[in-house]
């Protein structure tokens, strides 16, 4: 049904568009089987996903020129909020990557949690990772970790012969200037910055670029979930389900769970 749904003569990005939607409603249609007994009709999920479709390729078509509007409220995955800009997270152009990293670290005990989230240029995951228990000297000390933990699961998942442009994002200004070679190193983290350096020389071209916490906050939500449950983590396209509402928001997608 979802093929003869995607019909002739239409292009690419609204295939795309059309397959990644009805990837999310027949794994939304699983969990609701598995976990609450409740089967979905064939009929209704189609009409669901179809729906979907047609909300995301409406709010792709609103244009993000316009002035930023008030700030609001968001509610994140702990039940906490956070004040973001209306403009928030910006997708990379066509034919990049972007690659959102930050981590959480507690100075008591010196532990952190590092997340990353790449996606490409319509706002959709291509992959979100992350790991909870490492131990770091500074919060500076595990920044550098988490960006170099990010290109290298982008390395092993094969995003490094995309020949696309990956572009870094960080929250952390001060180690985006010593990666971009605008201040000197601190010699704590030269370890680290040696690696990523010698990381990018597997990627056709890789830019680092200063963010605030509020354009970065689906990185900030992974790495605050790693560091709270500890160990490894890796979710596929769809992203975890914590997370969906704050990427649909950065994607400018209107569907909420």
């Amino acid at each position: 049904m979802l093929l003869d749904r995607v019909g002739q003569g239409q292009d690419v990005d609204s295939v795309l568009q059309r397959i990644a939607f009805g990837l999310w409603r027949i794994w939304k249609c699983h969990n609701e089987a598995v976990f609450n007994d409740n089967r979905i009709m064939s009929h209704i999920a189609d009409e669901l996903w179809c729906r979907q479709v047609s909300e995301f390729q409406e709010a792709m078509e609103v244009d993000n020129g316009e002035e930023d509007r008030s700030a609001h409220q968001v509610l994140v995955g702990d039940g906490s909020q956070i004040v973001i800009s209306a403009k928030g997270w910006t997708k990379p152009e066509f034919g990049r990557l972007k690659l959102n990293t930050n981590a959480a670290w507690q100075k008591e005990t010196k532990v952190g949690g590092v997340g990353w989230v790449l996606r490409e240029f319509a706002g959709i995951p291509k992959m979100v990772g992350g790991n909870g228990g490492d131990y770091f000297l500074s919060s500076d000390m595990a920044e550098a970790a988490t960006i170099r933990q990010g290109l290298q699961m982008c390395v092993l998942r094969g995003f490094h012969v995309s020949g696309e442009v990956l572009e870094v994002e960080s929250d952390s200004e001060g180690l985006v200037q010593m990666l971009n070679k605008e201040i000197q190193a601190d010699v704590l983290l030269e370890v680290h910055l040696v690696d990523i350096w010698n990381i990018m020389q597997s990627f056709q071209s890789v830019k680092f670029i200063f963010t605030s916490r509020q354009y970065n906050r689906v990185a900030h939500m992974v790495a605050a979930y790693v560091l709270k449950h500890g160990g490894s983590y890796g979710w596929d396209e769809l992203g975890p389900q914590f997370l969906f509402n704050i990427l649909a928001e950065d994607a400018n997608i209107s569907i909420r769970i």
